[in-house]
């Protein structure tokens, strides 16, 4: 809509030049009220955004409208109209691309039972209730092929997004993991050298013959707790 706003400035422009030089100033308020149209779906942004989006689709119908019932067939209503369901496909998914694909069929229906039955204003290329349907039922079909491609192109985009945020968490949790692991095996190193001494002097102090049963136990006592204190790190440094 920032583009439509920028580059159709150009053509707000000549269009209303058009009008007025050819005596259809009526329609130069009309271009006028779509062109703030597109600047109110850009500044409102207090307004929730499927509110703004659903009005920027509107945008498009009104457009179409305008054109079909103002220039006829030959006009650029098709172009809207296909935006319309395009756009709707995009921001809404099935649901919005669907309400958008009918709407637009049920508009051209209606558009070739006013000019079959009443009054022929679609222009001179429509020559038959037969070649209009023809006309209508391709647009409908590209239409539909088209609503329903992108539907599913934009779902398969947002599944794959889901499966790469879980495979992201998971990487960072196997991260946390390596770093935990190289603390402990740091920690277990310097543990293990620190009791390297707790568990193997006491055997040195225990080959003293002179000592008395009671201190022989409290060595023997501090060398078996030693052991299984590495015993332990050697568990951890494992896992």
């Amino acid at each position: 809509f920032t583009l439509l706003l920028v580059m159709g400035l150009l053509p707000f422009l000549l269009g209303s030049q058009s009008a007025l030089a050819n005596g259809r100033a009526l329609r130069i308020p009309f271009y006028s009220t779509m062109y703030l149209w597109i600047i109110g779906v850009l500044v409102f942004k207090k307004i929730s955004f499927e509110k703004r989006m659903w009005a920027g689709l509107l945008w498009f119908y009104a457009m179409g409208l305008f054109s079909l019932f103002a220039d006829g067939s030959a006009g650029s209503s098709r172009i809207y109209l296909f935006c319309f369901l395009t756009f709707g496909a995009v921001f809404f998914g099935v649901r919005g691309g669907g309400i958008a694909l009918f709407t637009a069929l049920v508009t051209l229906s209606l558009a070739g039972v006013v000019h079959f039955q009443w009054t022929p204003w679609l222009g001179a290329g429509i020559v038959s209730p037969m070649a209009y349907t023809v006309d209508v039922g391709t647009f409908f079909s590209l239409g539909a092929a088209v609503t329903f491609s992108l539907t599913l192109f934009i779902k398969a985009l947002e599944a794959s997004g889901r499966e790469q945020a879980a495979l992201e968490k998971k990487l960072v949790q196997a991260e946390k993991l390596k770093n935990l692991g190289i603390l402990a095996g740091s920690v277990a190193h310097d543990l293990n050298n620190i009791l390297s001494g707790i568990a193997t002097y006491p055997e040195v102090l225990l080959m003293d013959e002179g000592l008395t049963t009671q201190i022989r136990q409290g060595l023997t006592i501090i060398k078996d707790s030693g052991r299984k204190a590495s015993s332990v790190v050697s568990d951890l440094l494992t896992i």
